[in-house]
């Protein structure tokens, strides 16, 4: 597995302009005094996403059937993606969650801390989440089709939660009743269910992908 990470971090390196860019405009926006998590939430989501570029550049030019002739299993590849991915995400969401809140910091803009560490470990948790839906789409339907489900199922998923909502507040269900029943748990209780929740969702999506790759023709 050493191999595919060498490879797809050689791929990723060929996209630094892109994250050049991605570094300027977070600097810009730290600069312009703009919302800090916002900039924790673009970059995280930018860089973590181009894990799915690798999987673009693995099918170009039908290149899987070369790639699956070489000593590693499939089950192999699956579990590289979801490390790299990860693995990404999460170093660039801590590097971005460090920076801004020293820009914060430096700046004496006003952080309560526990607020702020918890908007940026939602950011990591969403990050994750996406990635889990992502993946296994992604490798089940390839670069071009993957895009227009990914579309459709973020769709869907919008549209689920904000259905949620109403039916919720017809059924006289408020929001701050619902905030207050979270925090009934305290931030150990949250913290505890949020990491089940991506654990598990992780866990479902890494076996779905291992299946369709798989039972997949190159």
């Amino acid at each position: 597995m050493k191999g595919l990470l060498l490879k797809d971090w050689k791929l990723l390196k060929n996209q630094r302009n892109l994250f050049v860019a991605v570094g300027a405009f977070a600097v810009f926006f730290c600069m312009m005094d703009q919302n800090l998590g916002f900039v924790v939430g673009y970059v995280t989501f930018v860089c973590a996403m181009t894990v799915l570029s690798t999987v673009t550049y693995d099918e170009f030019n039908n290149g899987n059937v070369f790639l699956f002739t070489l000593p590693f299993t499939r089950r192999q590849y699956v579990t590289e993606k979801y490390v790299f991915g990860l693995g990404i995400g999460t170093a660039v969401w801590l590097s971005i969650s460090l920076a801004t809140t020293a820009v914060g910091l430096a700046r004496a803009q006003q952080l309560a801390m526990g607020e702020w560490v918890l908007t940026c470990l939602a950011f990591w948790v969403l990050m994750s989440l996406v990635l889990a839906i992502s993946l296994p789409l992604q490798l089940k339907f390839g670069a071009e089709k993957g895009r227009l489900v990914l579309l459709v199922a973020y769709g869907f998923l919008i549209g689920a939660g904000v259905a949620v909502y109403y039916v919720g507040q017809m059924l006289g269900v408020q929001a701050s009743q619902v905030t207050r029943w979270m925090e009934s748990f305290g931030i150990g209780g949250m913290a505890a269910a949020t990491i089940l929740l991506v654990i598990a969702a992780l866990a479902l999506s890494y076996t779905i992908s291992r299946k369709i790759v798989e039972n997949k023709a190159f």
